[in-house]
C-alpha cells in the first residue's frame, strides 16, 4: 500500500516517553462500531450524540473546541517543522458520499515531515470537509467564536504501532489531524478545483468515483494547506463524529484557505441518505474543560503571541513558563506519544514548506 506519512519532532521528558510506551497499545476507552444509521446531522444530529453514545461522545476531550488566544498558551517549540513531500509520487484518491460528508480516501507515496530529529510518523488515511446551509457556519473549530463556511480535515493514523486504521482508531495515541478553515473568496480553491469535475457524480448517497494523481503536475498536500502555516494551534482532543474517540492529536491553522461560493455551492449539492441536502455537517464547539466532566484540563497550544507575531519573528513575546516541555509533552505525552523512531534519512523529497 502506498502511503502518505505525518512525521512529528517530538521532545518530551524520558518520564513521559516512557508513559507513552508504555500505554500506546492500551485500547482507547471511548471507540465502538457505530452502524452509519444510528447517527446523522439530521433528527439523530450532534444535540443528541452525548446522550444516545454517553461512553463515547460526553467524555473530557471532545472536538472541535473554540480556539482562542485567551484560553491557549504560546509553544514556540511547535514552530520548529517543515513538511516534505516525495517527488513524482503516483496516487489514486477515492472520493465517495459517505452519507455524512465528502470524503476522499487515499492511498499514496505522499510523505508529510514534520521537525528535526528523532521522528514520530502517521500515515494518510482520509480527508474531508463539514460546511453550513449558508456562508454564516459550517467549521467545527471556531476561531475567537467566529465561525467559517467551511473547515476541512486531513486524518493520519499511527502507522508504526498499528497495522491500519481500524486499529488505531481505537488506541491511545493512534491517531492525528490537520484542520483548515476556509474563507468565502471571488477565488476558487485549487484542491477543490482539481476534485469538483467528479462532485456530480457523488450526489447521492453511496456513491464513490477513483481519481489518480501524480505529485510532479499536482501538490496534493501543498493544495491542502492554506498558506502561512506557522500559525497554528495544537490540543488534544477527539473524533467530531460518533465514535468520538478521545484519542486525536489536533493541529488547526490560524490562516484560512480560500474557497468561492461557486464551489460551496456544489458542495451543498450533495444529498443525504434522506434525499435532503447534505448541509450543516458539523459538531458544534464542545468545552474545552467541562467541570461537569470528570478528568485533569488539558491545555491548548499556539505557535503565535498575542500580537500575531510566530517563533523566529522579531519581538516575538513568550507568554508560557520558561520549563515548558512542549505541547507534545505538555498536553499529556500518553496520549501525544506513541514511540520515537530514529532519524530517517529522506532522498529525493522536495520541500513544500
Amino acid at each position: 500500500m502506498h502511503r502518505i506519512l505525518l512525521i512529528f519532532d517530538l521532545s518530551v521528558p524520558a518520564l513521559l516517553l516512557l508513559v507513552a510506551l508504555l500505554l500506546g497499545t492500551r485500547p482507547v476507552v471511548h471507540g465502538s462500531n457505530i452502524e452509519h444509521g444510528t447517527w446523522d446531522y439530521e433528527s439523530r444530529g450532534p444535540s443528541t450524540w452525548a446522550k444516545s453514545f454517553p461512553q463515547y461522545c460526553s467524555g473530557r476531550k471532545q472536538s472541535p473546541i473554540n480556539l482562542s488566544l485567551a484560553d491557549s498558551l504560546v509553544d514556540p517549540k511547535l514552530s520548529e517543522y517543515s513538511i516534505r513531500e516525495t517527488e513524482n509520487a503516483q496516487f489514486t484518491l477515492t472520493l465517495s458520499n459517505d452519507g455524512h460528508k465528502l470524503l476522499v480516501s487515499m492511498g499514496s507515496d505522499l510523505v508529510i515531515k514534520i521537525g528535526q530529529g528523532d521522528k514520530m510518523y502517521y500515515t494518510a488515511s482520509q480527508l474531508h470537509w463539514h460546511w453550513g446551509a449558508d456562508n454564516s457556519r459550517g467549521s467545527e473549530h471556531t476561531m475567537e467564536g467566529r465561525a467559517y463556511p467551511l473547515e476541512g480535515h486531513l486524518v493520519f493514523y499511527n502507522s508504526y504501532d498499528y497495522a491500519n486504521f481500524s486499529v488505531a482508531v481505537h488506541r491511545v495515541g493512534g491517531l492525528a489531524v490537520l484542520g483548515v478553515f476556509y474563507e468565502l473568496s471571488d477565488t476558487d480553491n485549487p484542491l477543490l478545483l482539481r476534485l469538483e469535475p467528479y462532485l456530480p457524480q457523488l450526489v447521492n448517497f453511496k456513491t464513490s468515483v477513483d481519481v489518480k494523481f501524480n505529485s510532479s503536475d499536482f501538490n496534493f498536500v501543498d493544495a491542502f494547506l492554506p498558506k502561512y502555516r506557522r500559525y497554528f494551534y495544537r490540543y488534544e482532543g477527539g473524533l467530531t463524529t460518533p465514535t468520538c474517540n478521545e484519542n486525536v492529536l489536533w493541529t488547526v491553522f490560524r490562516s484560512a484557505s480560500q474557497v468561492s461560493a461557486r464551489q460551496l455551492k456544489l458542495l451543498r449539492s450533495l444529498r443525504y441518505p434522506s434525499g435532503k441536502a447534505m448541509v450543516d455537517n458539523y459538531r458544534p464547539p464542545q468545552p474545552l474543560n467541562s467541570p461537569h466532566r470528570p478528568g485533569a484540563n488539558r491545555l491548548v497550544y499556539r505557535t503565535f503571541d498575542r500580537r500575531g507575531r510566530a517563533s523566529g519573528d522579531s519581538g516575538f513575546l513568550v507568554d508560557v513558563p520558561g520549563d515548558t516541555c512542549g505541547a507534545l509533552g505538555s498536553a499529556g505525552g500518553a496520549s501525544a506519544v506513541a514511540l520515537l523512531l530514529p532519524a530517517a534519512v529522506l532522498s529525493g523529497w522536495r520541500a513544500i514548506y
